[in-house]
């Protein structure tokens, strides 16, 4: 198994805040690509187009490995500015936490970064939990799609321990899918 690479934050503080400011900058571009991507998967969702959610899925992975590549130096970052500020909650301090103990116009710059991520950040959220609920109810819909094809095709008209009707034996059946 291959060892990664261990990031490791600069040491002085110009370019730590260079580091931090890059970061956030980063993590902003990433998650503004996610909701992109989100909209065109809606947009697949509603037209019924595999092909495309494909594609945006595939596309939400990429950018979802690219925030886990940028956590790891999230971690040194926010790792060595805690160090130097006395945060006891070390790795886990928040970014905004950070940007409000920065000297001069570092600390409106990149506060203003952190605020701008934190609402990309609930938008993103905000769209996966409307994709989810559609991704719910299309199921539910293709469901009882199948089950009323079953019901059709369901010789013996019996019920199931559901207390719907189910197929029952099999029996040669057609359906004719092209009228």
């Amino acid at each position: 198994m291959a060892q990664e690479a261990l990031i490791r934050a600069p040491e002085d503080e110009t370019a730590l805040c260079e580091a931090l400011e890059r970061l956030v900058f980063d993590l902003i571009e990433c998650y503004e690509g996610l909701e992109r991507v989100g909209e065109r998967r809606m947009a697949a969702i509603r037209g019924a187009k595999p092909g495309e959610l494909s594609a945006t899925v595939r596309e939400e992975n990429e950018f979802v490995q690219r925030i886990a590549d940028l956590e790891k130096h999230r971690v040194a970052i926010v790792g060595a500015y805690a160090k130097r500020m006395g945060s006891e909650a070390k790795v886990q301090t928040k970014l905004s936490w950070i940007a409000e103990r920065l000297e001069g116009e570092a600390r409106e710059r990149i506060g203003g970064l952190v605020e701008r991520l934190r609402e990309t950040i609930g938008r993103v959220q905000g769209r996966n939990e409307v994709a989810q609920e559609a991704t719910v109810s299309l199921a539910m819909h293709m469901r009882g799609l199948l089950r009323k094809v079953a019901e059709q095709l369901n010789h013996a008209r019996t019920y199931g321990r559901g207390g719907l009707v189910e197929p029952g034996a099999r029996v040669v059946s057609a359906l004719d899918v092209r009228s």
